[in-house]
Formats: structure tokens, sequence, C-alpha cells
């Protein structure tokens, strides 16, 4: 699991601007996305080509 605050554009995929998500990363083996990271309390989801743009959209704060 993935504890990251959202710091890209409000309302983006569901998600809020400054506001802190417990994520996880489903299985992406059969996807063309690189990256897929998911709100473990709800809906919001959100596909990444790479890590560099995963990390221009979330603040990483812990990962457990």
């Amino acid at each position: 699991m993935i504890i990251a605050k959202f710091i890209g554009k409000d309302g983006s995929q569901g998600f809020k601007k400054n506001k802190t998500y417990f994520l996880e990363v489903p299985d992406t083996s059969k996807s063309e996305w690189k990256i897929i990271i998911q709100n473990t309390a709800g809906a919001e989801w959100c596909p990444y080509n790479s890590l560099e743009t995963f990390l221009k959209n979330w603040k990483v704060l812990k990962v457990v």
C-alpha cells in the first residue's frame, strides 16, 4: 500500500488536490499501462505510463 497526497489537478479522475489517499497498485500485467493506482477506499483510479508521470501528480508519504 502507498500513502500519498494528490498534488495534481483538483478533480482529476475523481481525486481531490491536497487530499491524502491510501493507494494500491493492482496487477497490470495484462494492461497497456505501466502503472495503475487505485484508491483503496473508493472507486477512483488512474493509469500512468511511467513512475515520473505518477510523481508529477502525487507526493508519496509512506510505503507500507
